[in-house]
């Protein structure tokens, strides 16, 4: 007899060898037991999860065969190969006739997502008003391409993607069978790499054994896999905390010498990253060895460094089949890496900001009790912010104009309030502007006319700006408040109006006059009795 794939030689018989799925297995076989079975499934899940071998199972089961392979009345159909709309009309005709040996007519279609919409169609009648002797199976693992009308039509059943550790069982058991010898960490590479499927974990194993002479070994696993060690990782991370932009290189290229592809190196990098952050999130048994190897508080980077890490590596890894030159691109992926700036968690920033200024008021209550009061100190304080402005404006003054005189009025730096009449503010208006590192507010407020001035309130009109202009002098009104106050050492409040120039209310007025003129019924009853227009 010629060699059997494991994928089909340990191919599930019962329900009880079902691996992974036993909230369906237990559900079906009571169903069988109970004589509550359905007209029609609809089995979804990802691929080599069991969808096609619980179909089988069932069939044999309703039917009382050993072998769906002498039986008529258990009918597998393909929908890749048979989607259209004709094998749908014969599968109707044929849905007409009885069951020759068994109880039930079954039809198993797999990969249903597959069928044409014509042929949706088609099957649709017959899937909701079935003879009470057939039952179909639909099997499929893109469920989102399946028409609501038809799943509605039928019980449905979702099938779970298997574990590392279902997976890593069944395979100690099959290779004990076969008495082969292995080690436990190959078979936890090949079920990772399996991702969830129990029918590519079988088949990799199945070359396994041919590779490692019925010796399965993790040196021999990971070359023939592609698969990376994570200290390479690990120390990419560490030498990424450190900047250390060459030896990151240095790693890469060793690891694409011993034969690993750019495509696999991206992917195992993301899942090496996935694990440290999982490892580091649950304290679990599953991760404690991983934790021990590989802890992320042994690097100069933090849990929300590794997230933005892993999110540009998935980023990266979507694109990779549009770069025409990867090697390049993963270079220059990790020489971004090496200038990767820490993240800052905004609540801690603000928490510590707030115990900042917390500490910063009970130093200032400690010099109080030593003889200052919190008034003085807070004169001294805006003693300092003034001499620090004239300061600046003084060496705008030099930078500007060279070694020219500034003409500009000196502030006044003592620290008593002063009084502000209307002819002292209009000689210090332009320095008090050029404080004002907004240009557009300082070219609005060019001119101006001081309406009303005294110790608790400055009125301002602003002459010759529009309302735009206006609107955005307001939104800055606190800026020039504080401006104001600051350079005269005075707490008073700031009112700004403003008058339109004369341009702008002519142009209102003319506005005005036309839409009058306009709504004017005597005027547009002229209008079109000399069939006139208007022209502007």
């Amino acid at each position: 007899m010629s060699y059997q794939i494991l994928s089909l030689k340990w191919r599930p018989k019962k329900f009880s060898e079902i691996v992974g799925q036993k909230h369906i297995s237990q559900a079906l076989s009571n169903a069988i037991k109970l004589d509550r079975v359905a007209h029609a499934f609809t089995f979804s899940g990802p691929r080599g999860v069991g969808k096609t071998s619980t179909a089988r199972i069932l069939s044999q089961e309703l039917n009382n065969v050993d072998n769906i392979n002498n039986s008529i009345d258990i009918i597998e159909m393909d929908a890749a190969s048979n989607r259209g709309i004709d094998e749908i009309r014969n599968l109707r005709e044929s849905v007409q006739y009885a069951p020759s040996n068994g109880k039930y007519k079954i039809y198993i279609i797999d990969e249903a997502h597959m069928l044409t919409k014509e042929a949706f169609n088609a099957l649709l009648k017959t899937l909701e008003e079935p003879p009470n002797y057939v039952i179909f199976i639909l099997a499929t693992t893109e469920l989102y391409k399946m028409p609501e009308t038809i799943v509605s039509r039928t019980q449905r059943y979702d099938f779970r993607r298997l574990t590392i550790e279902d997976i890593y069982c069944q395979m100690k058991y099959i290779l004990k069978e076969e008495k082969i010898e292995f080690d436990e960490d190959s078979l936890y590479k090949i079920a990772d790499k399996a991702d969830g499927s129990m029918r590519d974990a079988l088949s990799i194993l199945d070359q396994m054994i041919c590779v490692c002479d019925n010796n399965i070994e993790i040196n021999k696993v990971m070359s023939v896999l592609g698969i990376i060690d994570d200290k390479n990782y690990y120390n990419i991370l560490e030498l990424v905390g450190k900047r250390e932009s060459g030896d990151i290189l240095k790693i890469f290229n060793n690891i694409l010498t011993s034969g690993v592809s750019i495509d696999n190196f991206i992917e195992g990098f993301a899942r090496f990253i996935n694990s440290m952050i999982l490892a580091n999130a649950i304290s679990d048994s599953k991760y404690s060895e991983f934790n021990k190897n590989y802890n992320v508080k042994d690097l100069e980077l933090s849990e929300l460094d590794l997230l933005r890490l892993l999110d540009i590596c998935i980023k990266f890894q979507s694109s990779l089949k549009q770069i025409h030159h990867p090697k390049i691109a993963v270079e220059n992926l990790l020489l971004k890496f090496s200038y990767f700036d820490n993240s800052i968690d905004i609540k801690k920033y603000l928490n510590n900001s707030k115990h900042e200024r917390s500490n910063l008021e009970k130093k200032t209550e400690i010099k109080s009790e030593k003889g200052f009061e919190k008034e003085d100190i807070g004169k001294l304080s805006n003693v300092s912010s003034i001499v620090k402005e004239n300061i600046k404006e003084i060496s705008s003054d030099v930078i500007n104009e060279g070694v020219k005189k500034t003409s500009k009025v000196v502030k006044p730096n003592d620290n008593q309030i002063q009084t502000v009449t209307k002819q002292k503010l209009y000689d210090n208006w332009d320095n008090i502007l050029s404080s004002i590192d907004q240009a557009n507010i300082m070219h609005a407020l060019e001119k101006i006319e001081i309406a009303n001035i005294d110790e608790k309130q400055i009125d301002i009109i602003v002459l010759d700006i529009n309302q735009f202009m206006y609107k955005n002098i307001l939104k800055e009104i606190q800026l020039i408040n504080a401006k104001i106050n600051k350079y005269f050492n005075i707490n008073v409040k700031l009112d700004i109006a403003f008058k339109e120039s004369d341009k702008e209310v002519d142009n209102k007025n003319k506005d005005k006059s036309s839409v009058h003129d306009k709504d004017n019924p005597l005027f547009m009853d002229a209008m079109n009795k000399f069939k006139g227009e208007i022209l502007r």
